[in-house]
């Protein structure tokens, strides 16, 4: 008779073993069962015929393999935490997320999406349209050499293309005519004669310059009106009025909102916002018995926005 020997046994049992938990394995794949009505649960069905526990309708179990009409399931005791147990199939509706319903159409390709978009609103066009405004002072020289100070407001049209507007203090453009005629009454007199003619100028105009970095040179040219206030002085004395009755001067060509313009050209250094000008000035005072003009350099720092 064929007789197996004892290790030959353990060895199936062995094998037969690592075949039930594949099986179990393959079986749970992520499955849940939810008990539909009142489910007795065993911990061995065959061995002792009383249940664990009962799971009520609606409880969710994680299923971890099947025997036939049987289900061997994760459950949570209130007692003893996390069990596994045995529930008859009968008593539960089994879900397999792998089983799902899906939809497996077949598509045709679809194309392939542009690399690159475009907006549907057009981007605004570049602008060069900045504004400037710079405090400055400065000396005055052809005539009385004297100080000045003012304000400049800027802004550029385009990238070589600015418009401006000023407005200027100037101690004293006394004309050197003027002082040749003084010179006579000094003589004559032998006394200091002095003439103080400050003004307050008004100008507008265009500047060529460079386009935007860190250094732009430009020259630019503007018309204007400035008023005179003029005034002949002797050791403190004003005497503008007896020198007009003399015929030595014309008091209207001193005290008087005259035309002039300008031209010139100067230096911006831009600094981030910072905004620093350092020009020459050449203005020519009209309408007057003798023009008479007036050189400046100005310097002065701002801001752009």
């Amino acid at each position: 008779m064929f007789r197996l020997s004892r290790t030959t046994v353990l060895t199936l049992a062995f094998m037969l073993s690592v075949c039930a938990i594949d099986t179990l394995a393959q079986v749970a794949g992520g499955s849940t069962a939810t008990v539909t009505a009142n489910a007795p649960i065993y911990i061995n069905p065959a061995v002792s015929p009383t249940p664990l526990r009962v799971a009520a309708p609606g409880t969710v179990l994680r299923v971890k393999g099947q025997e036939g009409d049987w289900l061997q399931v994760e459950f949570n005791d209130p007692q003893w935490g996390p069990r596994v147990g045995w529930v008859q199939s009968e008593f539960v509706r089994v879900s397999r997320p792998d089983l799902e319903p899906m939809d497996l159409s077949v598509r045709p390709p679809q194309p392939s999406e542009p690399t690159q978009r475009f907006d549907a609103a057009p981007r605004p066009a570049a602008t060069y349209f900045r504004q400037h405004v710079v405090g400055r002072s400065g000396v005055t020289f052809g005539t009385e050499t004297a100080m000045l100070a003012g304000v400049e407001f800027s802004g550029d049209v385009v990238s070589v293309m600015q418009i401006y507007g000023s407005f200027d203090w100037h101690q004293n453009v006394a004309p050197t005519y003027l002082q040749d005629v003084l010179d006579i009454l000094n003589t004559v007199y032998d006394t200091r004669v002095e003439a103080e003619i400050p003004a307050f100028v008004g100008m507008g105009g265009l500047k060529i310059i460079g386009p935007p970095r860190v250094v732009r040179p430009y020259g630019m040219g503007g018309f204007g009106v400035g008023r005179l206030s003029g005034k002949i002085l002797v050791e403190g004395s004003d005497i503008t009025d007896l020198l007009d009755e003399m015929g030595y001067i014309d008091k209207d060509d001193i005290n008087a909102t005259k035309p002039l313009f300008e031209v010139g050209g100067g230096i911006v250094f831009s600094i981030g916002r910072a905004y620093i000008d350092v020009s020459y000035r050449f203005r020519k005072f009209l309408d007057v018995g003798e023009p008479f003009n007036v050189s400046g350099v100005y310097g002065g720092a701002g801001i752009s926005f």
